[in-house]
């Protein structure tokens, strides 16, 4: 069998060091993402469902109370609420994203929950129709995610297609 040495020293080693480094710098910086209106107003349905007792915990909890054979009480009527972003920022790829959003409801503390939430986002593609001018790309909140996937989405770079397989995406 053959045997190959490389040896880099000098200029060389150098510029191989720096080629490295420019490399990870930019799949790190590529990790970064802009937080879109479509990502938004996915962020505003889900969080006026959930602040509404419309969320997914809530609804689990009437089926659970149904099963069991317990009066179930109808969701509460929808009523209009003023959600604001203070300040939404993402990590991850560019189908697949962990968002930190710091969030007002009418001008004062969300009703419940934290006032800084995470929440991981997924791009689902949809057929476009012939002559419409949209893109065809729809954002879907998953569910809550933690702090520690929003800063370890920056090291990740196969979390898109975990989060594909994971939940059939």
């Amino acid at each position: 069998m053959a045997e190959y040495r490389f040896k880099l020293t000098g200029w060389p080693a150098l510029s191989v060091a720096a080629l490295v480094l420019a490399i990870g710098a930019y799949q790190l910086a590529s990790r970064f993402q802009r937080v879109d209106d479509a990502e938004r107003s996915a962020l505003r349905a889900w969080l006026s469902k959930d602040y509404q007792g419309r969320g997914p915990r809530d609804l689990a909890k009437i089926v659970l109370d149904y099963r069991a054979g317990h009066p179930v009480e109808p969701p509460p009527e929808e009523r209009p609420m003023d959600i604001d972003f203070v300040s939404l920022s993402a990590h991850g790829s560019r189908t697949s994203v962990v968002v930190r959003a710091q969030i007002t409801v009418d001008g004062a503390p969300p009703p419940k929950g934290p006032a800084v939430r995470y929440f991981l986002l997924s791009r689902r593609l949809e057929p476009v129709p012939v002559g419409s001018t949209d893109a065809g790309d729809r954002w879907s909140v998953i569910g809550e995610s933690q702090a520690l996937s929003y800063y370890t989405a920056l090291l990740r770079a196969d979390r898109a297609n975990r989060l594909r397989n994971d939940y059939g995406l």
